[in-house]
């Protein structure tokens, strides 16, 4: 292996270091919650794994519904 292809290696996972770091400073936001925190989350789901994004954002339009719907008597 030459000293050229350990630079080129040597920096293609230095970026791909930098890009993980960046994604996990993403995740720490300071002050008020981050859905991103959630991100990596997974749920069973019907025997599936899913990102509990998905199912948050679904009991988020429910219970919209649900409210929304309440007091229609």
């Amino acid at each position: 292996m030459s000293a050229a292809q350990i630079k080129t290696n040597a920096d293609q996972k230095m970026q791909k270091s930098i890009e993980a770091f960046k994604a996990n400073l993403a995740k720490i936001r300071t002050g008020r919650a981050n859905p991103g925190i959630l991100e990596h989350i997974m749920v069973d789901y019907y025997g599936n794994p899913t990102p509990i994004s998905l199912k948050i954002k679904r009991f988020l339009r429910m219970k919209s519904v649900v409210r929304k719907t309440r007091f229609r008597n």
